[in-house]
């Protein structure tokens, strides 16, 4: 999934693998809520399409999930809350954020800065000034915050503290959501690189 040459040879658009990508994941996770919960990257292939392909997909490539031993149902209620947990963090509403933390993930109001930030990769500081904290790239001052946090490692261990006090299937589903943005992440960059 990663081979940037393999994906050039044959002509597979890293942009569309990685939006297609996204697509069977947002439709594991929210629609149908059987969930592959071990997306790493030898799990995931790519492979061009079959030339005498039947399928009616306008792509010219096929993606392949492989080790389908870690699966998960996902409640109903859990997808739902999940999806307004990210709905929350998209529009930076705090409260709703505080609400939803809680909900799925158990977060305590007084761990709610950690989460926050480690969800969002942000300092919890930037996050409380408002914008598109997903969007808006790090300033170097955030970057410096962020790593002062964690000089001696402190800020590791209360991310594993609150990580530990999870629901389990929480941790698939933050599992998944970070193997699954690592590809897209790479995709992205190597697209800012070339164009």
């Amino acid at each position: 999934m990663d081979n940037l040459e393999y994906l050039s040879q044959h002509n597979i658009s890293p942009m569309a693998v990685s939006s297609a990508l996204a697509a069977i994941f947002d439709e594991m996770t929210f629609i149908s809520g059987h969930l592959h919960c071990d997306p790493h990257l030898g799990n995931v292939f790519i492979r061009p399409s079959p030339p005498a392909s039947s399928t009616t997909s306008s792509q010219n490539f096929e993606i392949v999930l492989l080790d389908h031993g870690l699966y998960r149902q996902l409640p109903n209620q859990l997808r739902v809350d999940y999806a307004h947990l990210w709905l929350s963090i998209i529009k930076n509403d705090i409260p709703a954020m505080r609400h939803y933390a809680e909900i799925v993930a158990g977060v305590p109001p007084e761990k709610f800065p950690l989460f926050a930030s480690a969800i969002t990769g942000r300092d919890y500081g930037g996050i409380l000034k408002g914008g598109d904290v997903l969007q808006v790239p790090r300033s170097i001052e955030e970057v410096r915050k962020i790593k002062k946090a964690n000089v001696g490692g402190d800020l590791m261990l209360q991310i594993v503290d609150l990580l530990s006090q999870m629901p389990r299937i929480m941790l698939l589903l933050l599992k998944t959501n970070d193997l699954t943005r690592y590809p897209s992440s790479l995709l992205v960059l190597f697209l800012s690189r070339v164009l």
